[in-house]
């Protein structure tokens, strides 16, 4: 199973959201692998800091170009993680080996905007939105969910919102999941896995 976390947009935690779900598969009990197809590497950087602060990470993380993707295999049972570069051409290739995209979204318009461009750019291949790094107590917060529902842009029904506890695990494996959990349990029910 290959799922992408992908965005045309930077910042909006794709390397993270990969990590969260990458523990949480393990958690899950199943065999992942993070491959990091974004041109800063920060899942790979992310790995190192673990290693150098003896908090190996439980999954494999390895760097691919994304003209690599398309030639990776998956073992059955397999979940391979894709943090997506934003670049259109990686980001295609993301897109179209991937059977899943998870695009994240915070709750600015310029984000959102980015969004929907990602889940149309994911043609057939199936896509929902995940509000990440959301204020949910703000005017924008109505806003984008108005305007998500007024779209009908498939979407999760859990939302993260934002925590100094994420925003500073980086680097380091994560006593807790958080909604990264819960994000775990909708896609597998959307996967039927």
């Amino acid at each position: 199973m290959r799922i992408a976390i992908a965005n045309a947009k930077g910042g909006v935690g794709k390397t993270t959201i990969a990590q969260y779900l990458c523990h949480a598969l393990v958690r899950d009990g199943q065999h992942v692998t993070l491959l990091d197809a974004d041109p800063q590497y920060s899942a790979t950087l992310w790995d190192r800091i673990a290693n150098l602060n003896n908090e190996t990470l439980p999954f494999n993380v390895r760097a691919a170009a994304g003209d690599e993707l398309a030639a990776i295999r998956t073992a059955p049972g397999e979940w391979l993680v894709i943090d997506a570069p934003p670049t259109h051409a990686g980001l295609k290739t993301a897109l179209d080996t991937a059977d899943f995209v998870i695009v994240p979204t915070t709750e600015s318009p310029v984000d959102l905007q980015q969004a929907w461009a990602t889940v149309n750019a994911a043609g057939r291949t199936p896509a929902a939105v995940l509000l990440n790094r959301v204020e949910t107590n703000t005017v924008a917060f109505r806003q984008a969910m108005h305007a998500l529902e007024t779209q009908d842009t498939p979407r999760f029904d859990t939302i993260v919102p934002k925590r100094q506890e994420i925003k500073t695990s980086f680097g380091r494996r994560p006593a807790k999941l958080w909604e990264y959990g819960l994000v775990l349990h909708e896609l597998r029910r959307a996967v039927g896995r």
